[in-house]
């Protein structure tokens, strides 16, 4: 029997079915929150570090190829390459991905500590030196060696220094004197002479006035085995001889610093190095003082110059310290540091030098050389902290200093917070150089003389908490008996001063 309904249009409740189907969706959708969390785990656990590291490791190429370029202006700058202000823009934060997924970005930082009282590199003997060169300016005229005794010098590749001096003519005998200076090329073709002449003199002070006459010759064209008869140009001197007192012991010529002799020089052809040089004498006792610089299988050494004496020497270069901090997350925080023309990066594990200054050794049997070029930076101290880029501006400050000295030894220590990378660095260029680090007592090297090599010791103090340690480099030269005193290590040290700046940009 049908019920009926209570009134028009009720219809009865359908009885709730008895199965689980509304369940199943929402669990499907708890399973599905489920999902998406852990995939967003997984990627930010397994995902997100490596390509935190990717960009970290990113980072630190740009960083390393603005510090390398920095290096090279600094450089540029110490060897009066360029005399206006250079700038570099570095980036102190890493390039940051979707922000879900990144971790905190902690900026880098740029600093400069300016040099303390002591802080810097001193370049020392205790034992006596012929200074050479001092601020580019050559010094040869103030101690010349003039004991060249006119035999022939080969593989010259450039002139330095070049002077000419003859007696008082009054001493000399009647008739015509000369002296006579030649360079030659490999061909013994003439590249240039320089002669000095005695002509038309009757002996003694009574005698008729006696003409000194400088000659110069330049190069035939086509070459020959002797210059152009006719002078490139004279130079002529008048003696009279009327109060012998007042004449000189010597009577010079300098044909170089007169520009004459140079500029036959500046007009031989490169194909035509390296050159000869010799002169030779008629009837005088003149004498040449000549500097060149010669090649050799260890390189350029100059040689031929005796400068301006000391017993000891002693110079002293201050100079900061810039720095640039990587601040990472994932890979370990990276300090680069400028020292000395040199480039550090120092991590958590210990530092490493990752470009190296402009230092050179040659050594031959009879001399040995030694050769650095740095910036010296100075300013006050200055810190760039917080911001998304900097930019360091460096300027020359100042003339920029070369000397260039002939001692028995030479010693250098710097101040430095890397004594152990300075030390291996030393050794690897000296033992490239054939150089022996046989022990050697500082005053006295020549007292081993096991081996003709060259000598070096190299010493260091460590970095004590925040106070620098010290790198100490003794350079002594061929030892070829235990007495052997001669200036045989030749030196060039080459500094800029830089003023360092530094800006927030970004």
């Amino acid at each position: 029997m049908t019920a009926r309904p209570r009134f028009p249009g009720f219809r009865p409740m359908p009885r709730p079915r008895s199965d689980d189907h509304a369940v199943s969706t929402v669990l499907g959708a708890i399973l599905m929150f489920g999902l998406l969390l852990v995939t967003l785990t997984v990627i930010q656990v397994k995902f997100v570090p490596i390509w935190d590291k990717q960009r970290e490791r990113d980072t630190g190429i740009e960083t390393g190829s603005v510090v390398g370029q920095l290096k090279s202006d600094l450089d540029r700058i110490a060897n009066n390459q360029t005399t206006v202000a250079l700038s570099e823009s570095i980036s102190l934060t890493r390039a940051q991905g979707f922000s879900f997924f990144g971790s905190q970005l902690l900026p880098g930082s740029v600093t400069y500590t300016p040099s303390s009282s002591n802080a810097g590199l001193t370049m020392t003997t205790a034992r006596p030196i012929a200074l050479q060169q001092a601020g580019g300016s050559p010094l040869y005229s103030l101690n010349e060696d003039w004991t060249w005794d006119g035999s022939q010098v080969t593989g010259i590749l450039g002139v330095a220094h070049l002077r000419m001096r003859v007696p008082n003519p009054d001493s000399l005998p009647s008739g015509t004197q000369t002296l006579d200076f030649t360079l030659t090329d490999g061909s013994n073709n003439c590249q240039g002479e320089v002669k000095v002449v005695f002509a038309g003199v009757t002996g003694g002070v009574t005698g008729a006035n006696k003409m000194i006459e400088a000659q110069l010759y330049a190069a035939q064209n086509p070459a020959a085995a002797t210059c152009s008869a006719t002078p490139y140009r004279t130079r002529s001197q008048a003696i009279v001889p009327t109060v012998p007192a007042f004449l000189p012991a010597y009577f010079y010529f300098d044909p170089l610093t007169e520009g004459e002799f140079g500029a036959v020089l500046a007009a031989v052809p490169a194909s035509a190095f390296p050159l000869k040089a010799q002169y030779a004498q008629g009837n005088t006792a003149g004498q040449v003082a000549f500097v060149y610089d010669q090649g050799t299988a260890y390189g350029t050494v100059r040689k031929g110059g005796l400068g301006l004496s000391y017993t000891s020497f002693n110079d002293f270069t201050p100079t900061g310290v810039l720095s640039v901090l990587v601040n990472n997350q994932r890979l370990p925080v990276q300090t680069y540091g400028f020292e000395y023309g040199a480039v550090f990066l120092t991590q958590t594990d210990g530092d490493a030098m990752v470009s190296p200054p402009s230092f050179s050794v040659g050594t031959t049997q009879s001399q040995a050389g030694i050769a650095w070029s740095f910036p010296a930076l100075s300013g006050g101290s200055a810190a760039v902290t917080g911001a998304r880029a900097a930019t360091i501006v460096a300027s020359p400050s100042g003339a920029g200093t070369a000397l260039q000295a002939t001692a028995q030894d030479i010693t250098f220590t710097l101040t430095t917070n890397h004594p152990a990378a300075w030390a291996a660095f030393w050794d690897e260029r000296m033992k490239l150089a054939g150089l022996s680090s046989a022990a050697a007592p500082s005053l006295a090297p020549c007292l081993d003389t096991t081996t003709s090599a060259a000598k070096y010791t190299i010493s260091t103090t460590p970095v004590v908490g925040s106070t620098p340690g010290s790198a100490t480099l003794n350079f002594f030269g061929p030892c070829s008996s235990p007495t052997d005193a001669t200036k045989d290590v030749l030196v060039t040290l080459r500094k800029g001063t830089v003023g360092i700046a530094l800006q927030p940009a970004g």
